[in-house]
């Protein structure tokens, strides 16, 4: 569990679910992101003489991504199976039973069950839907969120450590990644926890938004056009070159062509074709699938003219050999 100035009461909340969960063996690492010692003193009275729980006191903030990549590095590598926790849900008490349970079919690596939208006063506004994909379809478009997900401790040493991220990077996407590319990620139908939105969550479940709103509100803030098809070239596109280049460097010779495509260069022929297939089958919506062509197609351009820039920059070779005489 990720921790960093959490509400109080919703913290309580998912620590006691977690507590009352029928699958009761394991062991809870919990971080907290930066020096804050009132969530500390808050985590060791709620936890009480629970031994179960580990608090980690890390003095340095590093964001959610980091903060979980070193929680994972606490954990024994001897371990079976491994749950990511948000700081304010509330965790159904079957719900790590049915998830881990489903570890043992054939060549599945991890599995994601389903949430129920709340919101802090209890009412809710629906039901997730996430949906069992191919890999190049995970890559585009993350549907293994973290709260909802349990996978095989092994996998740890595919996932750890972490790609480096850009702005748009999430644990989550990553391990799901790691998880496909070794074998399976079902998604289950049944319903596990609530899954809490309100003012402070990092990312809420997102809602449908319109190529126009997507493209005014980037533009917005990056700037002008310009600035804003950098910014999905190196932010958007960019964090899944590097999920790809390392999915490469982990198994080259079971890569497929479309991660190939991904880490090497941008927009071709694989990527696209890819790109059009997700968006028909409705694995990704349309107006990401029109955003990360152009944050591909930017990325092949400028690379383009940087590879262009470098060989010129480049002194010409000179030949110091004298001439022989007769």
């Amino acid at each position: 569990m990720a921790v960093y100035r959490p509400n109080p009461s919703l913290l309580e909340v998912q620590l006691r679910s977690i507590q009352d969960q029928t699958c009761a063996d394991w062991i809870c690492h919990i971080g907290i992101d930066g020096t804050d010692n009132l969530t500390a003193a808050l985590l060791r009275e709620l936890i009480g003489d629970d031994t179960r729980f580990v608090i980690h006191e890390y003095s340095d903030n590093v964001g959610f991504y980091l903060n979980f990549e070193r929680l994972l590095n606490e954990v024994d590598s001897a371990t079976s199976w491994i749950a990511l926790s948000d700081q304010d849900d509330y965790w159904y008490t079957e719900k790590l039973a049915v998830l881990v349970a489903a570890l043992d079919a054939n060549d599945v690596q991890a599995v994601c069950g389903q949430a129920r939208i709340a919101k802090p006063d209890g009412s809710s506004s629906g039901v997730s839907v996430r949906r069992e994909v191919r890999l190049e379809s995970l890559i585009l478009n993350n549907q293994a969120t973290g709260s909802l997900m349990v996978f095989r401790g092994e996998l740890l040493n595919d996932v750890l450590p972490f790609p480096e991220p850009t702005s748009t990077a999430f644990h989550d996407h990553w391990i799901g990644v790691c998880a496909l590319a070794r074998g399976r990620l079902p998604q289950l139908p049944q319903v596990v926890q609530d899954y809490v939105q309100h003012d402070h969550n990092v990312i809420g479940e997102a809602q449908a938004e319109s190529i126009g709103t997507r493209v005014q509100r980037a533009a917005q803030a990056g700037g002008g056009l310009s600035r804003m098809i950098g910014y999905i070239r190196d932010e958007r596109w960019g964090w899944r070159v590097r999920m790809s280049q390392r999915l490469l460097r982990l198994d080259p010779r079971s890569a497929q062509s479309f991660v190939r495509a991904t880490a090497e260069r941008g927009l071709n022929a694989t990527i696209l074709f890819h790109l059009v297939g997700a968006a028909i089958r409705r694995e990704l919506p349309a107006s990401r699938a029109i955003s990360l062509m152009t944050g591909a197609a930017s990325w092949r351009i400028h690379k383009f003219k940087t590879d262009r820039l470098s060989s010129r920059s480049k002194p010409a070779e000179r030949n110091d050999t004298k001439r022989g005489t007769a």
